[in-house]
């Protein structure tokens, strides 16, 4: 009977609580320094770890220079299976990220400690303010430029 009871209260919490829908977190892109393991089934001359370019691209044995900036990793997977796919046949392609790169980028003017910061590609001005002390007692918080 206590059960019956427990589980009656259990669905009558569960039907008045409001069920709210998490937005799944997006794919992440693939862009300039980062690091991607390359997996290439039974191909162990293809299958290591490379750096993406400054311009967005990685070097891949048979192939040369693919680009992949801006893609999601399984999209990178397809884009190395369907380029080597002439020099290889049905290759399985997996790809890892190994480590997301940083950009270099610097704070200049009143800011405590001026200069340049690596930082992830993630981060925003106020990750940028953070690393470099913060603002200067001269600084003006309403007259910031960024210039890229």
């Amino acid at each position: 009977m206590i059960k019956l009871i427990a589980a009656a209260f259990a669905a009558i919490i569960f039907i008045s609580c409001p069920l709210y829908a998490v937005e799944p977190k997006p794919a992440y892109r693939v862009g300039p320094l980062d690091e991607i393991n390359l997996i290439v089934w039974e191909q162990p001359e293809i299958s290591k770890t490379v750096s993406v370019s400054d311009e967005g691209s990685i070097s891949v044995p048979p192939v040369g220079s693919i680009f992949i900036d801006g893609m999601t990793l399984q999209e990178v997977s397809e884009k190395v299976k369907k380029e080597i796919s002439g020099y290889i046949e049905s290759p399985v392609v997996v790809c890892e990220l190994v480590k997301k790169g940083a950009l270099h980028i610097s704070a200049l003017g009143w800011v405590k400690n001026p200069g340049v910061y690596a930082l992830s590609r993630s981060s925003n001005i106020l990750d940028l303010l953070a690393v470099a002390g913060g603002l200067d007692f001269y600084a003006d918080s309403r007259n910031i430029r960024i210039i890229k």
